[in-house]
């Protein structure tokens, strides 16, 4: 089978290209994220998520006094604010760390991963990649497609559009 996108020579059962690193199915996807960029969103998304139930923390901790109600209730507010946000980055196949650094989850297919892919690929498949010596998220080193096993889990690829 020949790359769609360089012409080149791919051997059976890989969804993207090793010399191109497009997604075979859908070239307008980008390419494939590197493993440093993964990483860096991953840590981006912990960052995130931190700094966000900080926030909350602090200001429901500061209100905790009978007449501080509002402060209780603006933290709550807060956190589902930021947790309704996160399905919505869901739905269009990315999470805070991806967004952030303009990535962009798809199903192998071509098609973009919505929110019931993304949903058990970001608790339940990123649960599995950490369980063992967290090798599911080293996988990515070896992986010919560059995936984790949450990305097996559900066929996904990350993707970063091409920038020319």
């Amino acid at each position: 089978m020949n790359c769609p996108g360089c012409g080149k020579i791919i051997q059976g059962g890989r969804s993207t290209c090793p010399w191109c690193g497009a997604l075979i199915t859908n070239l307008d996807a980008g390419v494939v994220a590197s493993p440093g960029r993964r990483f860096a969103g991953h840590i981006l998304d912990m960052a995130v998520w931190a700094f966000i139930l900080i926030v909350v923390v602090m200001t429901i901790a500061g209100g905790s006094e009978a007449e501080d109600g509002g402060k209780i209730l603006i933290g709550l507010l807060l956190l589902l604010a930021s947790v309704i946000y996160y399905f919505v980055l869901l739905s269009g196949g990315k999470s805070y760390g991806k967004w952030l650094l303009g990535m962009r989850t798809f199903h192998i297919t071509g098609k973009p991963a919505g929110f019931c892919i993304m949903l058990v690929r970001e608790t339940i498949g990123k649960f599995i990649s950490g369980m063992v010596f967290s090798l599911g998220y080293l996988w990515i080193l070896w992986d010919p497609d560059h995936q984790t096993w949450h990305d097996k889990l559900v066929s996904t690829v990350v993707m970063v559009p091409n920038r020319y």
